[in-house]
């Protein structure tokens, strides 16, 4: 007895795990009752972990007297014990004058399995201690109980500040549908961290509904709701794709065109087949921004829808889409290309064939021909450009092209015979040397000359 008594004192921790090896639960209730506090807090998780219902009133009587730093400890073995005297004794226990012990008795009942826990976590909101309501809220959100996301959303209105910042926590971490629209109410609190742990929650949340109200909230009246509702959808650009990809079936247009974009910009090969689906959106805009989002991911599977969209009625749709083409290089878009340097719009036309001279063959000078017949000059200048690369057989169109109408098409057809080098050009080039009408392409005509002469050793 007495080398027992030395180990008791000299090490409590030993002696207590000495007597839940031997289950003796009647010397771990009289170590509750010994003034040291290590003991007791050692006896009582022993006591917890042995679940003998015997303790539970001992460890009760304790923990309603305990001061500040034990009450945590004996509140807990109750909660392991998590018998139905202990779980009635503990909710006896949310009701009693001391909040800390209210607290303590919140965690012991949030880590039981009874069923009844979550109602008495959701009672303790309605604390009059500001600690004792933070608890409850921690609580809850780390439980994820359903029931509890309608009196946690009431809470967002509590005026204490740390309880509606522990709120907007405790809601990102229960993820239900039912708090987007309150957090996006929270985003004009006067709190910065209520903001931004709403600005959170709705990123972890990320659906699709949350993107609609977040555009919506872009329009709002109030400046700081415009300013944050920006800032969850930038976070939201760079975190989330499933959620954007739903979108894209949004019934809200405006939600449909920034997912469409969100979803070009992350290229992310997931998104490619329903951005493809939305080829056939009947919102232009939402076409237009598809379009542009399948020329950033650049994945084979687009290269036969987008030539689908090469007829599209809307003239961004096809001229997106052949600028995609030429970005993904594919040959199987060299013909339809060729025929899209007939579109009526010029800007589509011009695309199409800066499109072609980045994946036609090179030996294929004839759509490029063709195109010095364009009637947009543009097209005509990027024409003569493109001949430029092709050598020796362009000269004969090249020099045509010297007589053009506009004077930037007659520049580059300068500019691009003296990168061809065939002699055939010196004359033509002397006469626009000498007769030409604007400047610019009489000094652009001489040096051209000097880099035939001078490749050609004359």
């Amino acid at each position: 007895m007495e080398m027992e008594i030395r180990v008791l004192w000299s090490d409590p921790t030993l002696y207590v795990e000495k007597l839940e090896r031997n289950n003796d639960v009647e010397e771990l209730i009289k170590a509750l009752r010994i003034k040291n506090s290590e003991l007791r807090i050692s006896a009582a998780g022993a006591l917890g972990r042995i679940k003998d219902p015997r303790a539970v009133e001992p460890l009760n009587a304790v923990f309603l007297i305990s001061d500040d730093d034990e009450s945590h400890y004996f509140g807990t073995a109750l909660g392991m014990i998590g018998n139905a005297r202990s779980i009635e004794l503990l909710f006896a226990a949310l009701k009693g004058p001391n909040k800390r012990v209210r607290r303590s008795a919140l965690f012991a009942l949030s880590i039981t399995s009874d069923s009844r826990a979550g109602e008495r976590l959701i009672s303790a909101l309605m604390d009059p201690n500001a600690d004792v309501r933070l608890g409850a809220i921690y609580y809850l959100g780390q439980r994820g109980d359903p029931i509890a996301v309608e009196p946690l959303i009431a809470c967002l209105k509590d005026p204490n500040d740390d309880v509606r910042i522990k709120t907007t926590e405790a809601l990102g971490e229960i993820k239900d549908p039912r708090v987007v629209e309150p957090l996006i109410a929270s985003l004009k609190d006067p709190n910065d961290d209520v903001r931004n742990n709403a600005l959170e929650a709705l990123i972890k949340l990320g659906d699709s509904r949350v993107v609609e109200l977040l555009i919506a909230a872009q329009k709002d009246s109030d400046k700081l709701v415009r300013k944050n509702a920006a800032k969850a959808l930038s976070e939201i650009r760079s975190s989330v794709v499933e959620p954007l990809i739903a979108s894209l079936k949004d019934p809200n247009d405006n939600v449909r065109i920034y997912a469409a974009e969100v979803l070009g910009e992350k290229r992310d090969p997931r998104a490619v087949e329903p951005l493809i689906a939305s080829l056939k959106d009947p919102n232009d805009d939402v076409r237009i921004k598809t379009t542009e989002a399948l020329g950033k991911i650049i994945d084979p599977r687009a290269v036969e829808p987008l030539i689908a969209a090469l007829k599209d009625p809307n003239d961004d749709v096809r001229n997106n889409s052949v600028k995609a083409l030429g970005e993904m290089g594919d040959p199987r878009a060299i013909e339809p290309l060729k025929a899209a340097l007939t579109d009526p719009n010029d800007n589509v036309r011009n695309n199409a064939l800066q499109a072609l001279t980045k994946i036609g063959d090179p030996r294929d000078i004839g759509p490029l021909i063709a195109a010095l017949k364009d009637s947009d000059g543009r097209v005509r200048q990027e024409a003569v450009i493109a001949l430029g690369k092709m050598g020796y057989p362009a000269a004969k169109p090249l020099i045509t092209a010297l007589q053009d109408s506009d004077s930037e098409v007659r520049y580059w057809a300068a500019d691009s015979l003296g990168n061809v080098g065939n002699l055939k050009a010196v004359e033509p080039l002397i006469a626009a040397a000498q007769n030409d009408p604007v400047a610019d392409v009489r000094k652009k005509a001489k040096e051209s000359l000097k880099k035939i002469k001078g490749s050609q050793g004359i």
